[in-house]
């Protein structure tokens, strides 16, 4: 289709913008709706999901990405659109991770809000890096991030808190 031609379904950019990113959230909600005990492991499912969204998609889909995040440092509504996709992402994992400690998967003692934080700016550098760099070794960086990931939630742990004698 010609550029023109988009705009006969779309009355701007921003408009384009808006589909594909609801299009996008969408998809994600269902991803991390399906996280389930019963589908294998919280952190390989984790990583499945991971490699689809992040190394399995062209190279183009980081490059609109980190144009888009760009657009929302300076678009209010852009930045709205950017914050509904990450608390989606946040809202998933969350529920995952405290299934994942209620069956003893995951440490009881794992700091969520933390570990959420640091997956979630992990997975920013990652799409950022992809984006900028055309000869980013992507088998080496996801073995990096994915095994960072597994660190992580073995390490990052909330402080034991002192039983009364």
């Amino acid at each position: 289709m010609s550029p023109g031609n988009l705009y006969r379904y779309f009355s701007a950019k921003d408009a384009i913008i808006e589909g594909m990113t609801e299009r996008d959230r969408s998809l994600i909600a269902e991803d991390f709706g399906n996280l389930c005990p019963n589908n294998g492991a919280l952190l390989d499912q984790l990583e499945k999901l991971g490699r689809r969204h992040l190394v399995h998609q062209p190279r183009e889909k980081a490059v609109i990405a980190l144009q888009i995040w760009a657009e929302a440092a300076r678009n209010p509504g852009m930045a709205r659109m950017c914050a509904d996709i990450e608390g989606t992402v946040i809202e998933g994992l969350a529920a995952a991770i405290r299934d994942a400690k209620a069956n003893g998967e995951l440490a009881p003692r794992l700091d969520e809000g933390r570990f959420l934080m640091a997956i979630s700016m992990m997975a920013d550098g990652f799409f950022c890096r992809r984006a900028m760099d055309p000869n980013f070794d992507l088998t080496a960086a996801a073995d990096t991030l994915f095994d960072g990931m597994r660190q992580l939630a073995q390490t990052m742990l909330l402080p034991e808190t002192e039983t009364q004698s």
